[in-house]
C-alpha cells in the first residue's frame, strides 16, 4: 500500500505537511473544454513511502503522523472529510477534463499560510 496522499487532504493537513517539510505548495492549471481554465493550488510531495501488502500491521506501529494519517485514510477512501480540499499535483495530472471540473468544485482556494 503506498503512502502517497492519494489525491487530497484537508486545508489544515496541507499546511501541516508543508510545515513538516513533507510537501511543498505547487500550482496546477489546465484548460478544460466547457469549463475554461481550471487552476488548483496543489501539493508536491517531498517524501514518499511504501508499505508492502503483508506489512500493514507493522506500518500501524509507526508513530509518525504522516504514516498514521495514511494508514487511517486507507479505510475512508482517502478523503479527509472536509468540503474544501487540497489536491496532490500528480493526482490532478492523471484526471480527465470531466473529473478535473468535478474536483475543481471541491478545491480549496488560498489555503497556504501567509508569510509575515
Amino acid at each position: 500500500m503506498n503512502l502517497h496522499i492519494h489525491g487530497c487532504v484537508d486545508v489544515q493537513a496541507a499546511n501541516q505537511l508543508c510545515d513538516l517539510g513533507l510537501a511543498v505548495p505547487a500550482t496546477f492549471a489546465r484548460r478544460v473544454p466547457g469549463s475554461g481554465l481550471l487552476s488548483f493550488e496543489a501539493l508536491e510531495l517531498e517524501l514518499a513511502g511504501y508499505i508492502e501488502i503483508n506489512r500493514i500491521d507493522q506500518a500501524r506501529a509507526i508513530r509518525h503522523r504522516f504514516v498514521q494519517d495514511a494508514v487511517a485514510r486507507m479505510a475512508v477512501d482517502q478523503f479527509a472529510g472536509e468540503d474544501k480540499l487540497v489536491f496532490q499535483r500528480s493526482y490532478l495530472e492523471g484526471l480527465t477534463g470531466l473529473d478535473l471540473a468535478t474536483k475543481h468544485q471541491l478545491t480549496a482556494v488560498g489555503w497556504r499560510k501567509r508569510q509575515a
